[in-house]
């Protein structure tokens, strides 16, 4: 008989993530160290240190050159789209054109001057999710599915897939986050009884893209 896999869900968004793992017929929304159940997808160089989530976000005021967010807005895009264009006059650290017109993040990092990708910022986003659950799981985590949105291409689902392998976990699915919000609803709704068949109409309210929109 086959092992069952027991993979962890994570929703990857622009502004803030969270990881979640369905369990005994429930899901479960994993917290990390600040006991938060979703914490922001920022990466702070700090000298030597590289720190994730919270803590990052916290050095931003002091370390703002050097503090690196909204990077699942590079994923797939190269350095002259009108995304990273935009992007690159309201950022505080440096966007420069990289090999293939890829958009690489420069930045001061162990006393000299380097370059990351989307993919590998990512990655230390989702290597810290990676963490995150092993530390609440007690267990090793390899499988993920992921969220993306609904309007992501084929290049920009294959970057999360990239930014995933180096973080060392298997993306076993990317869901789409309206989708994702669906099944939720979906694994949930068994708890609840209706006597008629009735029409639910859910919505994928992302926070990002909301604040975007209205300004």
């Amino acid at each position: 008989m086959n092992q069952v896999k027991r993979a962890i869900g994570i929703d990857f968004g622009t502004t803030n993530c969270c990881v979640g793992v369905y369990d005994k017929g429930r899901i479960d929304i994993i917290e990390n160290e600040q006991r938060q159940t979703t914490f922001p997808c920022m990466v702070t160089f700090f000298g030597r240190e590289i720190v994730v989530g919270e803590a990052a976000k916290d050095q931003f005021t002091r370390n703002p050159r050097n503090t690196v967010f909204d990077m699942k807005r590079l994923l797939g895009r190269g350095f002259s789209d009108g995304v990273v264009k935009i992007g690159r006059n309201r950022w505080p650290f440096r966007v420069v054109r990289g090999k293939n017109d890829k958009p690489m993040v420069e930045i001061m990092f162990n006393g000299a001057q380097r370059r990351f990708s989307a993919e590998e910022i990512c990655a230390m986003v989702l290597h810290k999710i990676k963490t995150i659950a092993e530390s609440c799981l007690n267990r090793k985590v390899k499988d993920t599915v992921i969220t993306v949105p609904a309007y992501f291409n084929i290049e920009q689902r294959q970057a999360v897939k990239e930014a995933a392998t180096i973080a060392g976990l298997h993306v076993m699915q990317l869901m789409d986050e309206p989708i994702a919000a669906l099944v939720a609803y979906g694994l949930d709704a068994a708890t609840y009884s209706c006597s008629t068949p009735k029409k639910i109409l859910i919505f994928d309210l992302g926070g990002h893209s909301l604040f975007s929109t209205i300004n």
